[in-house]
């Protein structure tokens, strides 16, 4: 496994974050378009070839396909964000734990880190490799990390 791998099995939560911000957005433009519905008059009739009915119904539908989506990915973010955060704190240095926990679990930059910690950017980088060998051993030992169950 590689230094950029281990990476990767790290930043899964903060991937499937970001689907989850998206799958927010989805849900709101769904539940907009479901609330769309223009108002109805009974005084004259207008041929129409859509069925105004079977469309709206179709919304909420897709709408509700969303938020399953959604709640699905809710529950994956925190059993990924369980099991990151197992790894990382099965590391015997504090320090390189708080780094870590920061950068992945939190998805804060290096610079916020170093702020945090009352350090610098290059001290929070040279704990964050040494972080990142720590968590490549544990996963070694583990036998945790393959292709598998990295999620791109």
């Amino acid at each position: 496994m590689t230094f950029d791998e281990v990476k990767q099995w790290l930043n899964r939560a903060y991937k499937i974050d970001e689907l989850i911000q998206l799958d927010k957005k989805k849900i709101q433009e769904w539940n907009e378009l479901a609330t769309s519905i223009g108002s109805f008059s009974n005084s004259e009739k207008v041929q129409s070839s859509i069925n105004t009915e079977t469309t709206f119904v179709n919304k909420l539908f897709k709408k509700d396909e969303a938020i399953e989506k959604y709640n699905q990915r809710i529950i994956e973010r925190y059993n990924i964000k369980e099991e990151i955060d197992e790894v990382i704190n099965s590391i015997d240095d504090n320090e390189i734990v708080i780094v870590l926990s920061y950068r992945y679990l939190e998805f804060l930059s290096f610079r916020k880190i170093a702020t945090l910690i009352y350090s610098n950017k290059s001290t929070v980088q040279r704990l964050h490799e040494k972080g990142i060998r720590e968590v490549e051993k544990i996963l070694g030992q583990r036998g945790t990390l393959t292709c598998d169950n990295i999620v791109l």
